[in-house]
């Protein structure tokens, strides 16, 4: 594979750091949250692995492995420190609600450059870091997930546009271009994914093949969030 790097990322989906949701958010897309039924076939008592995960990806999808630049790892291997190893950073403290932008925007930054740094100096195997990246293609299997993206791809021009033209911005619609193909790139022993170009509805389903616990559910999790946004999307789109 010669493309080494690719910049064109429409969304990033990790398999434990879910995104919030709220009720209020559900309620958006015109089915309310207690219309979202679970039974039994929505619950596992053993969530998979992030190799697991992996694996299903190859399998369901014929992925092929792909060996990421150092500038792809380096901000794949940042990405997992932040959410996972934070011990391992001496990060200077947030600053007070109250403080000027300028502020903020040193203390963000220094925390980048900090977990950079970490990320290039502690090797993998202090962490146990094992990371991994295939590249999903066109086929029978992925076909509807690269038709869906084309839909995606015309709301959010429809969305695009209509906030240029509210707020007088001149219209840059190669921003929004896609890249070709899809991709996938995770460290296996945290279980963080990050999607390159690829569909809600591909995202979506890898969530919910991962299923969730009840105490996923007792403790309201970002996990379970994912999986009931991901069972709200198949039930408004099928």
């Amino acid at each position: 594979m010669s493309q080494s790097f690719r910049e064109n990322q429409n969304s990033s989906y990790p398999a434990v750091e879910y995104p919030s949701l709220t009720a209020e958010t559900i309620e958006e897309n015109h089915l309310p949250w207690a219309q979202i039924i679970l039974d039994d076939s929505d619950f596992t008592d053993s969530p998979p692995t992030g190799d697991q995960i992996l694996q299903h990806v190859i399998d369901t999808y014929e992925a092929l492995p792909y060996i990421l630049s150092p500038t792809e790892r380096l901000m794949l291997k940042t990405n997992v420190i932040s959410n996972h190893f934070t011990h391992v950073l001496n990060l200077p403290p947030m600053p007070r609600a109250e403080a000027e932008p300028g502020e903020w925007v040193l203390w963000a930054e220094t925390n980048r450059k900090l977990t950079e740094k970490a990320a290039r100096d502690i090797p993998d195997r202090q962490l146990g870091l094992r990371f991994a990246s295939v590249m999903i293609p066109y086929n029978e299997a992925t076909a509807d997930y690269y038709e869906a993206r084309i839909t995606e791809r015309q709301k959010l021009m429809q969305s695009y546009e209509s906030y240029c033209s509210k707020h007088n911005v001149d219209i840059k619609a190669e921003s929004l271009d896609y890249a070709t193909v899809i991709w996938l790139d995770m460290e296996s022993s945290t279980g963080y994914m990050t999607w390159r170009n690829a569909s809600e509805a591909l995202m979506h389903d890898v969530v919910l093949w991962q299923k969730i616990t009840r105490e996923d559910v007792a403790k309201q999790s970002p996990r379970y969030h994912a999986y009931i946004a991901a069972k709200l999307s198949r039930a408004i789109n099928r």
